[in-house]
């Protein structure tokens, strides 16, 4: 037992800068086309702050503003994706 979670881990700290990477080239490709606000704190009408995603294009575009309920990663969005809309997401 004590072997396999040795090598779990090892695999894990292995592949580790690989996912680093694909990360940082995704946010460079989508920092050419658009702002990206990260972890902004919404102020709710019931005086609760929300952390916010924002991703918007450097062209002007209709927005939709998404108010999700909690679990929201469980709903299907590849209808939205399709079109160029600005999208902020909020749980």
């Amino acid at each position: 037992m004590l072997i396999n979670n040795f090598l779990c881990i090892s695999v894990l700290l292995l592949l580790y800068p690989f996912f680093c990477t694909v990360e940082e080239d995704i946010v460079l490709q989508l920092n050419g086309i658009a702002y990206i606000e990260q972890n902004t704190m919404k102020l709710m009408r019931d005086e609760i702050r929300l952390a916010t995603d924002i991703y918007r294009l450097k062209e002007p575009v209709p927005t939709i503003l998404w108010k999700t309920p909690y679990n929201f990663n469980l709903y299907r969005d590849e209808e939205i994706y399709t079109h160029i809309y600005i999208i902020s997401r909020m749980n």
